[in-house]
């Protein structure tokens, strides 16, 4: 190449370095846009996995009431459990006094007060009336056996005493197993609710994951885009090293034409120096002895 060509390659170079520094800036513009929007994306995700944890916590902490509501419940099973079998023993003891009062009553054939008041008739007749021996011997023995018979409607008048106590205590039962299924009910209402508090936050979660999985997918697509404008920026800068290293080679060249051709125009501005001074008569001037000097001749 001749010195005209190296220096419009030069040129020529010189702007391919400017025009790749102007792809370096708009790409550094694209780094800075995807890095901008993963900060946002990042802060967005992060946001949404803080509120997946608080509502985690919540679903910890509602497990921990369903525990403590699973223990009244089955605390209240076990009361309900003692108070059926506590009703069933009574409802055997009513049943076992029953037929022992319907046994006594058959024995005593009438009612306590009656055959009382009945027995004080005869034995005040036996104490008090002048009676035959045989008619008395017979009444005595009346007494005697209506005696066994008041005795007998006496202990069944009790136990149908404590059959109506037994009664009333099953009437308590039943009360109190009504106040424990309530209590029952209520609790397994209470449980329920937080089923469907505990479903919902479920339910929550999975939306709210999905959302941070959005963001999370924008964060690893831009740090894609923003590798490929890295990648872009180191290829360039290597770019325009190389293209530096061949205008420095084309400078090399050009440095080297120019140094000849100057070396040329002082030999020949030697060779006119040295023709003008052949003549004594003419003086160097300041330049022409640089030039002489330069070149060796003084």
């Amino acid at each position: 190449m001749n010195e005209k060509e190296l220096k419009v390659k030069i040129i020529e170079l010189r702007d391919e370095i400017n025009k790749k520094r102007k792809e370096i800036r708009s790409y550094y513009n694209e780094v800075n846009f995807y890095r901008d929007a993963i900060s946002k994306a990042k802060n967005a995700r992060n946001e949404l996995l803080e509120e997946i944890k608080t509502k985690i916590e919540s679903l910890k902490n509602i497990k921990k009431e369903r525990e403590k509501i699973r223990e009244k419940i089955n605390n209240y099973k076990d009361e309900r459990e003692n108070l059926i079998n506590e009703s069933k023993h009574l409802s055997a003891v009513i049943k076992e006094l029953k037929e022992k009062r319907d046994s006594l009553n058959k024995q005593s054939r009438a009612p306590y007060e009656i055959l009382k008041e009945h027995f004080n008739k005869m034995v005040e007749k036996l104490i008090t009336a002048d009676l035959p021996f045989d008619y008395e011997q017979n009444l005595f023995e009346r007494v005697i056996e209506l005696k066994d018979r008041i005795i007998k409607a006496k202990e069944a008048t009790m136990a149908h005493q404590t059959i109506i106590e037994t009664y009333n205590m099953l009437k308590d039962l039943d009360e109190k197993f009504k106040n424990l299924k309530e209590k029952i009910d209520g609790e397994r209402k209470n449980l329920e609710n937080l089923y469907l508090n505990s479903n919902a936050i479920y339910e929550s979660i999975n939306e709210t994951r999905k959302k941070a999985n959005v963001y999370h997918e924008t964060v690893i697509n831009n740090y894609v885009r923003l590798i490929e404008y890295r990648d872009k920026i180191t290829k360039t800068k290597k770019e325009i090293n190389e293209i530096k290293d061949e205008i420095e080679k084309y400078q090399e060249e050009l440095n080297k034409i120019i140094a000849e051709k100057n070396k040329n125009m002082m030999e020949k501005k030697v060779k006119e120096i040295e023709k003008k001074i052949s003549n004594k008569k003419q003086r160097y001037t300041f330049d022409e002895l640089r030039i002489l000097i330069e070149m060796g001749k003084i």
